[in-house]
């Protein structure tokens, strides 16, 4: 879902970089909103699709660490004595975990695309939401209740 998802993005995006003067019109009414040049324009869009870009990578990566997983645990096959099995075990539970943070890594480039969305409309605004998602992201990596129930 994320890695599809991503690529329409990523189609979206580098539309944007087509009607630019279009979109700097209409965001130029928004309060608050800073005016910039076109060159500015797509260097910020770029920022996005790289973001966007890094996102995708991870997401398949992810998807393919889970599928190394589901192909070890089919080819661990009935208990001998030999140890393959537990071998084959650990080695699908050290997949599982990198399979994990690949995810968790993608979804924290969708957390900072976010913020980096702000910065259309001021870099103040980009500022602050960074801040912004560091402190959710902090409080959900160390003070949620998810996090308290994998301790």
């Amino acid at each position: 879902f994320f890695s599809s998802t991503t690529i329409l993005i990523l189609g979206g995006l580098l539309a944007m970089l087509t009607t630019s003067e279009e979109i700097l019109a209409a965001i130029g009414k928004l309060p608050l909103a800073v005016r910039t040049t076109s060159q500015v324009w797509e260097i910020k869009v770029l920022l996005l699709v790289m973001i966007f870009t890094y996102a995708f990578f991870t997401f398949t990566w992810s998807l393919r660490q889970f599928n190394f997983v589901a192909i070890l645990v089919g080819a661990t096959g009935a208990r001998g004595s030999d140890g393959t099995q537990d071998d084959l075990a650990k080695r699908a539970g050290r997949i599982l975990e990198h399979a994990g943070e690949s995810f968790s890594k993608g979804l924290r480039a969708y957390y900072f695309s976010l913020a980096a969305l702000t910065w259309f409309v001021h870099p103040g605004l980009l500022i602050a939401a960074s801040f912004g998602v560091v402190a959710v992201l902090a409080w959900l990596e160390f003070h949620s209740d998810t996090s308290r129930s994998l301790r």
